[in-house]
Formats: C-alpha cells, sequence, structure tokens
C-alpha cells in the first residue's frame, strides 16, 4: 500500500512530481510519553518514483503522529496523516 502525489515539496526541501511514498519496508513505533501518557506512533515513510518500487530509493521522511485511538490500526493513522501533509495524493 501506499500514495500517490502528483506534487510534492519533502521536508528535506526537495520538490518532486509523480511520487510514490510508502511506510513498505520500514519500522514503526509506538511511544508513550512518561508524563502525560499520551501515545505517538514514529516512522519513516519512503520515496519512490513509481509503485513498483524500482528503483530502488535512499529518501526516507521521518513522521511522527498523536495516537489516541488504539483500536485504530496504526498505518490507517500513519497513511492518514501523509495523505494530509500531501493533499491531492491518492490512494494506490
Amino acid at each position: 500500500m501506499g500514495i500517490l502525489v502528483p506534487e510534492a515539496t519533502l521536508p528535506s526541501g526537495f520538490t518532486l512530481t509523480n511520487a510514490y511514498m510508502s511506510f513498505s519496508g520500514e519500522a514503526v513505533q509506538t511511544l508513550k510519553h512518561p508524563y502525560t501518557g499520551e501515545y505517538v506512533l514514529s516512522s519513516n515513510y519512503r520515496v519512490f518514483s513509481n509503485p513498483s518500487k524500482q528503483p530502488d530509493t535512499n529518501i526516507r521522511e521521518p513522521l511522527m503522529v498523536p495516537y489516541s485511538n488504539l483500536d485504530q490500526g496504526v498505518f490507517t493513522v500513519l497513511y492518514t496523516a501523509l495523505k494530509e501533509l500531501y493533499p491531492g495524493s491518492h490512494d494506490c
């Protein structure tokens, strides 16, 4: 699973067109803040030139997302946050 993004400026400053972004092959951590007890999801998303993920990429961007509804799947939360970062993206 991933998203297609027609146009994106990555947090690192790179501007891309027609990028494919995915959490495939990346670890996802659930962290609990020691004082507030709130949860945060932490992972990296990878940026590819196409959905086949070929050629491989070394472009990885970190993403941290508050995680309050523990019944909701972690990838649902991560992809929702990723789509909010890149409006106009489409599920793939």
